[in-house]
């Protein structure tokens, strides 16, 4: 089998279980869950990894330095071959894996501290970042917040929700955001009587939940209709102000839901970068362990000749 044949025979394995048909589904792909931001932040905030962003510019200075070749060549004990010294060859062509794998790491480790989302650069738990919030005495900042979770909300409808935007907008989240719009809109409407509950509803008249109905608010069994009061929550024109003012004003009680749902949410967003930056950061380690794996390899086959 040539190399290019046993490349390529690779990817197809890693291809076809990333994307078989029972990874991807309601939770997007395997590869969606391992590559989130939040996954990439625990390798990107690392300083070490931090520091090979100058790799590109300044490592084949340091590393193909005459005097630091001389200093790391390996003994021609592990390295001959027929009686000849490989052992300056063998070092170089070390050091090449380590150059282009430090350079692959500082590649991706400047696109991640670029394009990764600021609240999961600070904070790459999500439970360490909602017990932070406390928006309290910052209504806009809440409001602020919850337009955003909107905002991406319905970039995902423009865009879609079949099985490939998954990866984007997984089922996990977008049941939160069905979840958060729920609890504030009864909390604003539901529990405050301004739409009364079945046993309130009055024998005689036209009642609220028929003028909700009347809105294409609810579904023929009652059920609200989340994508509906999510698009006017969105729109928000002034003449239906009365019914979604006071949800808008709950930002400030669900700061810590709102902002859950927002860093789940951009946390599987630009799934195209992550893969990325993934692969990047992927093939930049295992560049960085070629070299580890062929001295491993060569003194290992040493000491074994060496017992027989």
């Amino acid at each position: 089998m040539s190399p290019v044949t046993m490349i390529r025979s690779i990817f197809g394995k890693i291809k076809g279980y990333f994307f078989r048909p029972d990874t991807i589904g309601l939770s997007g792909s395997s590869l969606s869950q391992f590559s989130r931001w939040s996954m990439l932040a625990k390798i990107g905030n690392s300083r070490l990894v931090k520091t090979t962003i100058i790799s590109p510019f300044l490592g084949y200075i340091i590393i193909f330095n005459n005097e630091i070749l001389r200093y790391l060549t390996i003994s021609s004990n592990f390295t001959s071959n027929n009686n000849i010294d490989n052992s300056e060859l063998y070092t170089l062509n070390s050091l090449y894996f380590i150059y282009f794998g430090l350079c692959f790491l500082g590649i991706s480790s400047f696109l991640f501290s670029l394009l990764c989302p600021e609240p999961i650069q600070r904070d790459t738990n999500i439970m360490g970042f909602v017990d932070k919030i406390d928006l309290t005495n910052l209504p806009v900042v809440a409001k602020s917040n919850f337009n955003t979770v909107l905002d991406l909300y319905h970039n995902r409808e423009r865009e879609g929700v079949e099985t490939s935007n998954r990866n984007e907008y997984p089922f996990e989240v977008e049941v939160a955001f069905e979840r958060l719009i729920l609890e504030m809109h009864d909390s604003a409407h539901v529990l405050n009587g301004d739409i009364p509950v079945e046993e309130d509803v009055p024998d005689e008249g036209e009642s609220d939940d028929e003028l909700a109905s009347e809105m294409g608010l609810y579904t023929g069994s009652g059920y609200l209709i989340i994508d509906r009061v999510a698009e006017m929550l969105w729109t928000n024109p002034k003449v239906i102000w009365a019914f979604t003012q006071p949800i808008i004003d709950q930002s400030i009680k669900y700061s810590k839901d709102i902002s859950y749902v927002l860093y789940n949410t951009l946390d599987y967003s630009n799934y195209n970068l992550r893969i990325l930056i993934f692969s990047l950061y992927s093939l930049g380690f295992f560049l960085l362990s070629i070299p580890t794996i062929r001295t491993f390899y060569k003194i290992l086959s040493s000491a074994i000749l060496s017992l027989f």
